[in-house]
């Protein structure tokens, strides 16, 4: 966390906050003392601290929350916030393809971190996601020996916080295609070039079950 950075909210962001809610918007954001992408406490107008926050001043999400009133948020907090995200796919299986973090829902506001057999595919949406992303994903790629990273932070709504657009190969040698297995189907997936971060792993569990829903032969009305 920055030193000393706040954000004071009204009545309405102070609910949202004392509740858990993972936002405060913007309109209800009245006063702030922190630089974009920065870790605040989130104050209500009496000065009583409710939670920590990612700052976005850019987005009308403007506060999204981390972690409790007093929290250390240091790189030891990610680091474990990561391990812990690791944990909560082991009991579905880890896999050579699958959503490693997903964003808001791990506690990583705007991160989200894809693997794809020994490499990784990561889009960083907020300013604090597009900072601390090279470490947090360094430290998945070690704990799990992959080979390369990409970073596909092509996505319009990085502009809405300041960022810019652009693909990089962050580490290794990126391949152009690879042949993953996704829930018992082979997959060729394109780094470069595929929906987000390739493919819809977000929906893995969904592509698993879909086949006992329908059976039959099913026509694809919203192919490329």
């Amino acid at each position: 966390m920055e030193p000393g950075a706040f954000v004071v909210v009204n009545g309405r962001g102070a609910r949202r906050a004392r509740r858990g809610h993972p936002w405060v918007f913007a309109d209800d954001v009245v006063e702030a003392e922190a630089i974009a992408g920065a870790i605040v406490d989130v104050r209500d107008r009496a000065g009583a601290v409710l939670a920590r926050a990612v700052y976005s001043p850019h987005s009308r999400i403007a506060l999204r929350r981390v972690a409790p009133a007093g929290t250390q948020t240091d790189a030891a907090f990610w680091r474990a916030r990561a391990e812990a995200a690791l944990a909560r796919r082991r009991w579905i299986g880890l896999g050579p393809c699958r959503r490693l973090i997903h964003a808001d829902a791990d506690g990583f506001p705007g991160l989200n971190v894809d693997r794809y057999g020994e490499g990784l595919v990561y889009q960083a949406t907020t300013v604090w996601a597009d900072r601390q992303a090279p470490e947090i994903v360094s430290h998945l790629a070690h704990r799990l020996g992959c080979r390369w990273i990409l970073a596909r932070n092509d996505v319009e709504v990085r502009r809405r916080e300041g960022l810019e657009t652009g693909i990089t190969e962050v580490e290794g040698s990126v391949p152009e295609e690879i042949v993953v297995d996704e829930g018992g189907q082979t997959r060729i997936v394109s780094p470069w070039l595929g929906h987000k971060t390739g493919l819809y792993l977000d929906q893995q569990d969904n592509h698993r079950a879909a086949p006992g829903w329908i059976g039959g032969r099913v026509l694809d009305l919203f192919c490329g």
